[in-house]
């Protein structure tokens, strides 16, 4: 008997659920980890750790590779969405902040 269609999709979407917060942390440890890494590389980077992450989980549980590299792509690709909407907010907020008078360096002021 064949394994319905809603079975692939539940397991498909809990495995992005799990995957894909570990994913954006692997790329924030990465991210911290080598400084110097020009920021366009994030989304990649968290692409290819959201198949490779999501691969070996639903080996490691059963599922045949096929399921966990398509949760993979839909894992990173929610990490690295995750990433550029964390970072759009916080420029937003700043540009506000700024606009409304609001904003306070964090540097203190020199002394002297």
């Amino acid at each position: 008997m064949d394994t319905p269609l809603v079975t692939y999709v539940a397991t498909i979407m809990a495995l992005v659920g799990f995957t894909s917060g570990v994913t954006a942390g692997l790329v924030e440890v990465v991210k911290r980890a080598f400084p110097s890494l020009h920021s366009r590389w994030y989304p990649i980077l968290s692409l290819c750790l959201g198949v490779a992450v999501t691969t070996v989980v639903a080996l490691q549980i059963g599922l045949r590779w096929e399921i966990g590299g398509s949760a993979g792509l839909i894992a990173g690709l929610t990490a690295a969405g995750v990433y550029t909407y964390g970072k759009a907010k916080e420029v937003e907020s700043l540009e506000v902040k700024k606009r409304l008078g609001l904003y306070v360096p964090t540097e203190p002021p020199p002394r002297g």
